[in-house]
């Protein structure tokens, strides 16, 4: 497969920028025809974190897909679908201070101590906020080899969005939702032990090779 270059990529940027508001124009839509359900509040608030979490598992899955297919370009969409990640969670994190809470803190805390595990949603979006922050090629020139170690936070995220999204199913609701997104985060995961493992495997045997070399005339 011929590689594709950056400029390519970076012609189809304004597609997955339009492509990523759709839920927002839908929102819009739904709301002038009436269709938020009886409770749009709620409805938002739901949709707003199924996207946030949506969106996670696209930036996730960049890097799988760009080493299967080898196309490195593709590694430029990664930080446009990791900002729309950000995006959905802040949407989500305004329906439950604004229209869930009435931003009243009292009201929050309550909320807080009956449902801890909003808790969870509440680390997740603090560590979004910062790899959104520090996301620039000035950051990552700026952090170096730290920027990689601290954007691996996003591991973290995806597990802990994972439990909050099946703590806040409301009861009764399908399964469906929760069971695909786990299945999807677990492989996106599991995908990054194995080929982390597989490449440790192949630095291990060249260190052998070069430690030990072989051929002929080694013993003479």
């Amino acid at each position: 497969m011929k590689t594709w270059k950056a400029e390519s990529i970076d012609r189809i940027q304004p597609l997955i920028f339009i492509l990523g508001l759709l839920p927002v124009i839908r929102w819009f839509y739904l709301d002038s025809v009436g269709g938020m359900t009886a409770e749009p509040a709620a409805f938002f608030a739901r949709s707003s974190g199924q996207w946030a979490l949506a969106m996670l598992c696209l930036t996730l899955a960049v890097t799988p897909i760009r080493q299967m297919l080898g196309q490195p370009a593709l590694l430029r969409w990664r930080r446009t679908l990791g900002l729309y990640a950000f995006f959905y969670a802040f949407l989500h994190m305004i329906a439950w201070l604004w229209l869930d809470r009435k931003l009243s803190f009292p009201f929050m805390l309550k909320d807080l101590a009956e449902r801890p595990y909003i808790l969870l949603g509440m680390l997740s979006f603090a560590i979004l906020c910062v790899l959104a922050a520090t996301s620039r090629q000035k950051s990552i020139r700026k952090l170096g080899r730290n920027w990689q170690r601290l954007h691996r936070a996003v591991y973290v995220v995806g597990i802990l969005l994972i439990i909050h999204f099946w703590k806040m199913r409301p009861e009764g609701q399908s399964l469906v939702a929760p069971v695909v997104f786990t299945l999807v985060m677990a492989v996106l995961l599991l995908w990054r032990v194995v080929n982390a493992l597989m490449v440790r495997r192949k630095v291990q045997a060249i260190v052998d090779s070069v430690g030990h070399p072989s051929g002929p005339g080694r013993h003479s």
